[in-house]
């Protein structure tokens, strides 16, 4: 017998504890928030400011694996050079 493995597009969670995104998902934010263990207003804050993509539909905010992905990316921070100490010569 043939095992196969399923190919399972809902968004879970591995043994070590990081969450597993996949681009194809879709789930409402309250699910994404929950995924990514945020603050309740931390997903619904970053798509009323227009950072995060969603789609509203039956009354209720949905958003995309995918979409999810670019959020994240998009907020890579750079390192921050140490500005150099002034010294001021008398």
């Amino acid at each position: 017998m043939i095992d196969r493995i399923r190919d399972d597009p809902t968004p879970s969670t591995a043994t070590a504890g990081i969450p597993i995104i996949h681009p194809k998902s879709v789930m409402v934010l309250e699910q994404a928030t929950a995924l990514l263990a945020l603050p309740p207003s931390c997903l619904p804050r970053e798509a009323r400011l227009g950072r995060l993509r969603t789609s509203r539909r039956a009354g209720r905010l949905w958003t995309t694996g995918a979409w999810l992905m670019e959020w994240i990316e998009r907020g890579e921070t750079s390192r921050r050079r140490r500005a150099k100490a002034h010294t001021t010569t008398a």
